[in-house]
């Protein structure tokens, strides 16, 4: 049986009803005062005796608790709606009190009180909005109370309920356009090369074809300048997304573990727009999920699935880190390689590990330290060691050509801007 305590007003009560009855056993104010005291007491008595009976009722209320739809997107506000019925022939007054999640922001009242007519039911509402990954709202707390409020029981009732928030692609900036005229949400494909469209001009950069290059604008500003032009061509991406307990450092909804998560689904929203391929390696800690280059159709819905599902408190450290990095970037099949790292990723080991990949295979590889934004202490502590362990490792791995980004995650649209035109320059 649950356990019955009393309110602030029948403690306050309590103290009055015993200091009343000592008083008038002292003789102060006889017998007014010891009478007082006595009524507050045998007050106290009744009022406990009914609540007690309430006990025996908590199991069996009805309590639902629902949202519109369990598979989200994060960052977009789901109602959330609780019911509680009143079986008996009796008025009840409840309360109910939902528990935070840590990763969930909450919009409107979490105590809700109500006096419940006998048949009848109470209808609480409130909103959370979810950062990627699943979410537990735990069990509600109910308590009931006798009409006076004196004392309640109080106890868990309802199912868990579980969200699952796919995570929102990153905007990349200038890298590609989201709005297509007449096809939807769908980026346009930026190849440096002689395409259909006017993209820019811009300072010419080794490698660029020298038929690019623009002679009025070189005249005007004493420096190369080429063309650089919007055009139609597949784009085959591999990534590797590490989602370990040290990437989910931050604020909520703002860790690097986020913005890894929706990074990730933007390369291959991007892939899939161009037709091209894609290929993804998740890490999770002791475990990892590995899809190899496929059309992205075929990788995005498992990609969104798996995303969707990942639990950052069942998130553990690299201990198998080297081995599933090594693995996911070896993937078969040509396609710029895109490294999305949490805190802590750019050790000694795994520098050495991301080297003998690139030796080894050659292609275009981006690596990305994403550090927690925010101003909180810990923040700032994470990220002022991170740049100083970081800065040697970013000169090794560019001597070997690996683009470097050390930043805030939610400066990561710089690293998918420079990932879209590396995997749109070197098409599938």
């Amino acid at each position: 049986m649950a356990a019955v305590r009393p309110t602030w007003r029948g403690a306050a009560l309590a103290t009055a009803g015993l200091a009343l009855t000592a008083l008038g056993l002292l003789g102060g104010g006889w017998p007014y005062t010891l009478l007082a005291g006595v009524y507050a007491l045998l007050l106290l008595a009744l009022a406990r005796a009914e609540v007690e009976g309430l006990a025996g009722l908590l199991s069996s209320l009805p309590v639902e608790r629902e949202a519109p739809s369990t598979r989200v997107v994060d960052g977009v506000r789901v109602p959330v709606r609780v019911v509680v019925g009143n079986p008996t022939s009796r008025h009840l007054r409840v309360e109910v009190y939902e528990r935070p999640s840590p990763r969930l922001a909450y919009h409107g009242p979490l105590e809700f009180e109500a006096v419940i007519p006998p048949g009848g039911e109470a209808v609480f509402e409130y909103a959370v909005v979810p950062a990627p990954g699943r979410h537990r709202l735990p069990p509600l707390v109910l308590r009931l109370s006798d009409p006076l409020g004196l004392w309640l029981v109080e106890g868990e009732r309802g199912a868990e309920l579980v969200l699952y928030a796919a995570p929102s692609p990153v905007d990349a900036g200038g890298a590609w356009r989201w709005e297509r005229p007449g096809l939807g949400a769908a980026p346009s494909r930026l190849l440096r090369g002689r395409g259909l469209e006017f993209y820019e001009i811009r300072e010419y950069q080794p490698g660029d074809d020298p038929r690019r290059i623009v002679w009025t604008a070189t005249a005007r500003t004493g420096r190369l300048m080429v063309r650089e032009d919007l055009v139609e061509t597949p784009a085959s991406i591999v990534v590797f997304a590490d989602l370990s307990a040290e990437s989910w450092i931050g604020p909520r909804g703002r860790t690097p573990g986020d913005y890894i998560a929706r990074a990730t689904v933007a390369l291959a929203r991007l892939a899939a727009s161009t037709g091209g391929r894609f290929g993804y390696t998740v890490f999770l800690g002791v475990s990892h999920s590995i899809m190899p280059p496929t059309r992205p159709s075929e990788a995005l819905p498992h990609l969104v699935s798996l995303l969707s599902s990942v639990d950052p408190e069942e998130a553990s450290g690299r201990a198998a880190f080297h081995a599933a990095l090594r693995r996911g970037l070896t993937l078969p099949g040509w396609g710029v390689r895109v490294v999305l790292l949490g805190p802590g990723g750019l050790r000694e080991a795994e520098v050495s590990a991301l080297l003998r990949v690139r030796r080894r295979l050659g292609y275009p590889m981006i690596v990305a330290l994403l550090l927690p934004p925010g101003g909180g202490p810990l923040e700032r502590l994470v990220r002022i060691v991170e740049r100083e362990r970081a800065r040697e490792a970013a000169k090794r791995l560019e001597a070997e050509g690996v683009r470097v980004f050390v930043g805030e995650a939610d400066k990561v649209g710089v690293v998918l801007e420079y990932a879209a035109r590396e995997a749109l320059r070197w098409p599938a």
